[in-house]
């Protein structure tokens, strides 16, 4: 898997999509724990390549949850 993050993901989910690459899972909104009471935010999406590599192409989402 190669894992590439973008300040958005809107350009490459449009070039995704009219290359018509499968997405493999995603667009969703992940949250993961960073505290002991805090939660930071990525939103993400996975799609294969030609060659049937994993790419997760993912942008932080602004702030933390509590």
């Amino acid at each position: 898997m190669f894992q590439m993050y973008f300040t958005s993901i809107e350009l490459v989910l449009s070039a995704l999509s009219m290359n018509h690459w499968p997405i493999y899972r995603g667009p969703r909104e992940v949250w993961r724990k960073t505290g002991d009471d805090c939660e930071s935010g990525r939103r993400e999406v996975f799609a294969q390549d030609p060659d049937g590599c994993l790419l997760m192409i993912a942008e932080n989402l602004v702030g933390d949850r509590s």
